[in-house]
């Protein structure tokens, strides 16, 4: 392919005359004809590597910079006399330079072998370097340098002392910095934030269309951007912590302004105070029923608001007794960061031993009574017994005399979790029995009177609780009076054991305490 020197059609190649004004190509002119047109391919192979393209522009550039000074001069008359195609050619190298990424690499377009063709081969020099001039001037940077660390911002969030940092570019404001520079009319986006009903969404449109190309250098230019933090968690206030950047800068040639990434420091503050707070310190612990079957439950009396989205758990909670212990757990508190973060106040601790000293319970161990509870159903017992022998069906037929304490046996059971009673207690009393028959029905005879309790149970105040409804005496004696009466009790005390203790050793513990010991 052929440009015509004189009037720039495109000829075959080889052709002595041109077919559109007759002109005849001598060999000087097909010459300049085959150096534009090989310059228009190199061009062509040129758009498909920028990188090589924009080196190459630089070295010609410097190369031809001494004499662009008068090629630019003689194109000055060029130019006068065809005012449209300079602007055509400025206008395609504007858009190209656009387009264009690295250093002062540019696309070549339609318009540039045109103006070749016109001016003719003779001054293809002055062209090419007039072009790269202006296309130097149009892609280099423009405007003051900025620095990122102006267009950064560091967010922190949760507690002093274990706090986290996060770092990231304003991209609006940079966004809006790039398209100015660019010749992007930003007051357009100005509108939309400042009065966003009346702005003028066509024009913003219109303008986005027609900088599509300069909109998506932008969009690649702050994806180039890399941010980095020194220290991101484990924070509290006061710190100080910095801010760098990883700059693309192939990404970032594509705007027009030079971008500073100088290191940003930023102190750390606005992180949640955090106190420590005892959650127990306000606990209210209730425990019912009675041990070895006692439970618990618990909640508390404070009024703050973090105390309302815990509660408390107890383990074991039920089937409890005298002197076990305990452990009570907060809930609510899975996540100790978000709850820091939320209330500012971090739990001292979230569990306790909580030790069961303080309840009612049955007696289910074989050991002496308290003084206090003997004493108890001594004077029970002993008022019952005198009562024995008071009763009108006896009273005229039998006496006692020298009634008096002689001990207790005491039985509990082997298993706490029975249905029957956990503990029986034997009080035993003795009086001389006579008979007051005539003639006497047996000779006078000491013997036992044992009365039994169930289910005696030390109250959490010190104090014994000692049902006396049911008491009876147990056992019979060969002593008979009247036509079918025996005397109740026993008459031995081995007889009295084997019945009252030996008998009942499958379920129960029990031993003689006081004069029955041993």
């Amino acid at each position: 392919m052929m440009i015509c020197p004189k009037c720039g059609q495109v000829m075959p190649d080889e052709s002595r005359f041109c077919q559109s004004c007759g002109a005849k190509l001598t060999e000087d002119a097909v010459e300049a004809a085959e150096n534009v047109t090989d310059e228009v391919t190199e061009n062509n192979k040129e758009e498909e590597n920028e990188d090589e393209q924009g080196e190459e522009i630089d070295r010609r550039v410097v190369e031809e910079t001494a004499g662009a000074e008068q090629a630019i001069a003689g194109a000055r008359t060029m130019t006068e006399s065809a005012p449209a195609m300079t602007q055509t050619a400025t206008s395609g190298v504007r858009t190209a330079a656009g387009v264009a990424g690295g250093s002062v690499a540019a696309k070549a377009g339609a318009p540039l072998p045109l103006i070749f063709g016109l001016v003719g081969g003779g001054i293809f020099l002055v062209a090419a370097a007039i072009t790269l001039v202006i296309v130097f001037v149009v892609n280099g940077k423009s405007g003051e340098a900025i620095q990122l660390s102006d267009y950064t911002k560091v967010d922190f969030d949760g507690t002093d002392g274990d706090g986290k940092a996060r770092a990231y570019l304003d991209v609006k404001e940079l966004s809006i910095r790039f398209a100015k520079d660019m010749g992007i009319d930003t007051s357009l986006i100005r509108d939309v934030e400042n009065n966003p009903e009346d702005a003028d969404y066509g024009a913003i449109f219109k303008e986005g269309i027609e900088n599509f190309g300069e909109l998506m250098d932008i969009y690649s230019a702050i994806n180039g951007i890399k941010l980095e933090l020194d220290k991101d968690s484990g924070l509290k206030n006061g710190d100080t912590i910095h801010v760098s950047y990883k700059i693309n800068e192939k990404k970032i040639d594509k705007v027009k302004t030079k971008v500073l990434g100088d290191t940003k420091t930023v102190t750390v503050s606005g992180l949640t105070e955090v106190k420590a707070v005892d959650p127990f310190e306000h606990l209210d612990v209730h425990v019912d029923g009675v041990s070895p079957k006692a439970y618990i439950y618990c909640d508390s009396d404070s009024k703050e608001k973090w105390m309302e989205y815990l509660s408390f758990t107890a383990e074991p909670a039920e089937g409890l007794k005298l002197g076990d212990t305990v452990k009570i757990k907060v809930n609510g508190y899975d996540d100790e960061d978000k709850f820091e973060e939320d209330y500012g106040v971090k739990l001292s601790r979230t569990e306790m031993d909580y030790k069961l000293d303080n309840v009612d319970a049955y007696v289910v161990e074989n050991a002496a009574l308290e003084q206090g509870a003997v004493d108890k159903m001594k004077s029970a017992t002993e008022e019952y017994v005198e009562q024995y022998f008071e009763d009108s069906n006896r009273k005229k037929q039998i006496k006692a005399a020298d009634i008096k304490y002689v001990g207790y046996y005491l039985l509990t059971s082997k298993n706490t979790d029975t249905w029957d009673s956990y503990n029986k207690v034997y009080l035993v009393y003795s009086a001389s029995v006579s008979s007051l028959e005539k003639p006497k029905g047996f000779k006078t005879k000491t013997v036992y009177f044992p009365v039994e309790y169930d289910d005696v149970k030390r109250l959490s105040d010190g104090s014994y609780e000692i049902d006396t409804a049911y008491r009876r005496i147990l056992g019979s004696t060969d002593l008979q009076f009247g036509f079918w009466q025996m005397v109740d009790g026993y008459s031995s005390i081995d007889t009295m054991y084997d019945e009252l203790v030996t008998a009942d050793e499958a379920d129960y513990q029990g031993a003689g305490y006081d004069g029955l010991a041993g």
